[in-house]
């Protein structure tokens, strides 16, 4: 049986922590203060840097364990495996983007910006941008894969009272889709492990990519000489596909301004 879930404060308070308020307030990190210790044994490495190995994204950063302790300045990096983030003078940090249970981000309208990383151990890092353009470059790269996509929709599917709370707090505009999913990482990673799928991060071929798409549709794979494909969405995909594709929403309205949308329409593309 799925585990149950309630409608709680983080649910829609993203930056609940009175400490995390308090910076959000005005509050700066102390930027000249001495590095933070990064030298845990299962976070912190000395190995030369491989900066252009699977490269998706970098940026100026700062880190610290918790608000009250020092911020350390330096380089933020994202791989298709790993969150590394190389201070000035100190070991570099690399966190597994398999070990990241939840993805939590200030709000945009406070000065500063600011993303919290919640690992599977409980451990936290809050990392500070210097623009709101790179934290959101950041969440959207880090952003979940396609294998996560389709747990996602499963577990929609299979368990009421999680749909009804994403239906509430996504469907009012409470939260995006992307910051509901980045709160339960680690539900996801634990389905997916529970149901023998790889939780590694691979970037996807033009195949792998049409085979997820079905995958998460509930159809078989058609034919590679099929002329057209067919694929029955729930609405939890439907949702999601309006709300990364505004314009598909657009020309669904102005087709359908006459006609109500069934549950579950049938959609048909070619290939």
């Amino acid at each position: 049986m799925p585990p149950r879930y309630s409608r709680t404060t983080a649910d829609v308070d993203l930056d609940e922590e009175a400490e995390l308020r308090r910076l959000e307030s005005g509050a700066d990190p102390t930027p000249d203060a001495p590095c933070v210790d990064l030298t845990e044994p299962t976070q912190a490495v000395s190995r030369p840097a491989q900066h252009d190995e699977g490269l998706l994204f970098a940026c100026a950063a700062s880190h610290q364990r918790a608000v009250k302790q020092p911020a350390s300045r330096g380089q933020l990096r994202l791989t298709q495996q790993r969150l590394e983030f190389e201070p000035h003078g100190a070991p570099r940090l690399v966190i597994a983007l398999a070990a990241i249970s939840a993805f939590k981000q200030s709000k945009a309208s406070v000065g500063n910006v600011m993303a919290k990383i919640v690992l599977a151990s409980g451990e936290s890092h809050i990392f500070t941008f210097e623009a709101l353009e790179d934290r959101q470059r950041l969440a959207e790269t880090a952003g979940l894969s396609a294998a996560e996509e389709a747990a996602a929709d499963r577990h929609l599917s299979s368990d009421p009272e999680l749909r009804r709370l994403y239906q509430s707090v996504v469907g009012s505009g409470v939260l995006s889709a992307a910051d509901f999913w980045a709160q339960r990482r680690g539900l996801l990673r634990a389905a997916m492990q529970r149901e023998g799928l790889s939780t590694r991060r691979q970037q996807p071929t033009d195949a792998e990519s049409s085979a997820a798409t079905a995958a998460a549709a509930g159809c078989e794979q058609p034919e590679a000489n099929a002329a057209t494909v067919a694929f029955t969405l729930t609405p939890a995909m439907i949702a999601r596909i309006f709300e990364k594709y505004p314009r598909v929403q657009r020309s669904f309205l102005d087709n359908a301004a006459e006609a109500e949308a069934p549950d579950g329409p049938e959609v048909r593309g070619c290939t």
